[in-house]
């Protein structure tokens, strides 16, 4: 019999290489597949469809390549940070005194120049409007696939190591550094349970549902936060 398929979809690199051990292990009984998209597609501006449509056209791409089909697909997983998105407009501010570019703060994104500011405060706004829209969809592709999102706040490295603006010339060689120190994947588990979302619920589908509504909150996607553990819950269930 065939292995049923899993796709988990990352937004770079060092996604994959954080991730990676640490998934074979816990689904070495489904064939894994992990697609590396190299940036953000929920604040990507140059989509010609809404973002359901959009993933739904990945994962074609990724069939025509692997010949998977859809039948073979247990679930589609996709794990992306959060960027504190979901910030007022109001904590998007301008520090003339900082490199150009954009900052995060615990409490606030400081931007330089001042154009930067409405377009930090307009990508967060699209970028909060498709996760809304995607962790609130069970199924994609006609609802022909099961799908869930997870994310770590504000980034990965931030979950990982408490660094909010690591540079991304620095994110691969910190990454491998990570994974080398962490030779055991129970680490890894046990750092991501200090960081989860709350969540009161005892069911995988509240749970899930909390651990969004959670994020949305004040700053909350600006902090040390993921769900991303969930991930097992989800296949298990």
């Amino acid at each position: 019999m065939r292995k049923k398929v899993i796709i988990i979809i990352v937004e770079g690199p060092s996604d994959l290489t954080i991730l990676e051990e640490l998934l074979y292990e816990n689904f070495n009984s489904f064939h894994l597949h992990i697609e590396i998209i190299y940036g953000d597609l929920f604040a990507d501006k140059t989509l010609d469809k809404g973002i359901k449509a959009t993933l739904g056209d990945k994962i074609r791409e990724v069939q025509s390549r692997t010949k998977f089909l859809i039948d073979d697909i247990l679930a589609v997983i996709q794990i992306l940070d959060t960027d504190g998105c979901y910030i007022n407009e109001d904590l998007v501010t301008l520090n003339s005194m900082n490199p150009e570019g954009v900052l995060y703060k615990p409490t606030h994104i400081e931007v330089n120049p001042q154009p930067k500011v409405q377009q930090i405060c307009d990508r967060n706004s699209l970028k909060k409007q498709r996760l809304n829209t995607m962790n609130s969809v069970t199924h994609i592709m006609g609802n022909a696939i099961p799908y869930q999102i997870f994310y770590f706040s504000c980034n990965l490295e931030h979950v990982l190591y408490d660094e909010m603006n690591t540079p991304k010339s620095e994110k691969t060689t910190k990454a491998n550094n990570f994974v080398n120190d962490n030779p055991d994947s129970e680490d890894i588990i046990k750092l991501l349970k200090q960081f989860m979302a709350p969540c009161d619920s005892d069911s995988y589908v509240s749970k899930y549902k909390e651990s969004w509504l959670f994020i949305q909150e004040g700053v909350n996607s600006l902090n040390r936060f993921t769900n991303v553990l969930l991930v097992f819950e989800y296949i298990s269930q």
